[in-house]
C-alpha cells in the first residue's frame, strides 16, 4: 500500500493499534478458533470495528446502504506478537454493479515492516423503506 490512497479510494490511518493478550483471548472465543500461541491470523480483521474506521466506512456505505461482509482474505507477511503496538492502514474503494465496499489494509510495525496484508469485501445492500431488520434508517 503506497503512502496515498488509489484513485478514488478513501485512506483511513495510519491508526496505532495493539495486541492486547486479554482483547486477544477475547477475540479467540468468540470466534470459536482453537487456542493458539501469539495472535491468530485473522486478529487484525477485529481493527475494522475501531471508531475511526467503522464510522468511514459508515460514511462510504451511505445512509441508505447496509454493508454485508462477502468476502475476506489475509496475507501474513511476519506473525503479529502479543502485546505489541503496530500501526494500521486501510483504504476503501466503492465499486458498482453490484454495489461493494473493498477495504485494503496493511498492518505493519512501527518501524515500517509490512506484517499482514488483508482485504474484506463487503456488499452494499439498500434498505427497505422502513429499514432492515435491527437497523434503524436514519
Amino acid at each position: 500500500m503506497t503512502s496515498e490512497a488509489g484513485p478514488g479510494a478513501a485512506r483511513i490511518g495510519p491508526i496505532a493499534v495493539r495486541t492486547d493478550p486479554a482483547t486477544v483471548r477475547t477475540f479467540q472465543r468468540a470466534s470459536g478458533g482453537e487456542p493458539v500461541p501469539g495472535v491468530p491470523t485473522i486478529f487484525p480483521i477485529r481493527w475494522l470495528a475501531l471508531p475511526e474506521v467503522h464510522a468511514r466506512l459508515l460514511a462510504e456505505a451511505g445512509g441508505d446502504m447496509v454493508p454485508v461482509h462477502e468476502s475476506q482474505s489475509f496475507t501474513t507477511e511476519r506473525r503479529l506478537d502479543l502485546d505489541r503496538d503496530y500501526l494500521l492502514a486501510v483504504d476503501i474503494t466503492r465499486t458498482s454493479a453490484p454495489e461493494r465496499l473493498t477495504l485494503r489494509a496493511e498492518v505493519s510495525s512501527p518501524e515500517g515492516e509490512i506484517c499482514v496484508r488483508f482485504e474484506t469485501v463487503l456488499r452494499l445492500v439498500g434498505l427497505a423503506s422502513g429499514g432492515a431488520a435491527g437497523v434503524p434508517r436514519k
